[in-house]
C-alpha cells in the first residue's frame, strides 16, 4: 500500500511545516497531497474488503 506510505509521508510534512514555521505556504498542498493519499488508501481497502467478503460469502 504504498498510498498510506505516502500519506503518512505528507502528514509528516504538515506537521513539520506547523512546527517549524518555515512553509506555511506550502501547508495547503500538503494537507491536499495528504487527503489525497489517504481517501485513494481508504477507497483501495474498502474495495478489497468488499471483494473478500463477496467472494468467501458467495
Amino acid at each position: 500500500m504504498v498510498e498510506i506510505i505516502l500519506a503518512v509521508y505528507c502528514l509528516i510534512g504538515v506537521f513539520a511545516s506547523i512546527y517549524f514555521f518555515l512553509e506555511i505556504a506550502a501547508l495547503p498542498f500538503h494537507l491536499m497531497f495528504f487527503l489525497g493519499f489517504s481517501s485513494v488508501a481508504a477507497m483501495s481497502i474498502k474495495h478489497t474488503l468488499e471483494k473478500k467478503a463477496k467472494f468467501y460469502n458467495g
